[in-house]
C-alpha cells in the first residue's frame, strides 16, 4: 500500500489505476480479516485496517465501507528514500532498476491476459 504511489511517481504503475488499487488492497485486508488475528499475518493486517480507519482513509456507515482516496498512506513514502523493510539502505538510484523490472513484470501479465482473451 505505501508503495503503490512511489510505483506511479516513478513510472512503474500508471496513475489512472492507483484508486482501482488501492481498492483493491482494501479489499484484500477485509478477506484477510475474516479469519482472524489468531496468527501474525491477521494482526499485521488489523493494524493496517485501524491505520487506514485511525487516519481517516477508510470509514464504515450503512453498512458499507468508504475510501478516502486523498488520505490513503503514500503522499510521503519512505519507500522514496531508499528504505527497505528492514531498516536498510538501498544504493541510491536502485529504484530505477526496481521499476524497470516491475514495468518488465507488468508488461509481461498483460501480454498474457490479452492473449488469453481476458
Amino acid at each position: 500500500m505505501f508503495g503503490m504511489k512511489w510505483l506511479v511517481d516513478h513510472g512503474a504503475m500508471p496513475k489512472e489505476r492507483l484508486e482501482e488499487n488501492y481498492a483493491s488492497y482494501v479489499g484484500g485486508l477485509l478477506r484477510t480479516l475474516r479469519f482472524g488475528t489468531a496468527e501474525a499475518h491477521g494482526r499485521a493486517e488489523m493494524m493496517e485496517f485501524n491505520y487506514l480507519v485511525e487516519n481517516g482513509a477508510l470509514s464504515h456507515a450503512a453498512g458499507r465501507y468508504r475510501i478516502d482516496y486523498a488520505r490513503m498512506p503514500g503522499r510521503d513514502c519512505r519507500a522514496r528514500e531508499g528504505a527497505v523493510a528492514d531498516g536498510s539502505q538501498r544504493r541510491p538510484g536502485s529504484h530505477r532498476s526496481l521499476v524497470s523490472e516491475i514495468q518488465q513484470h507488468a508488461g509481461r501479465v498483460e501480454k498474457r491476459a490479452r492473449g488469453s482473451g481476458r
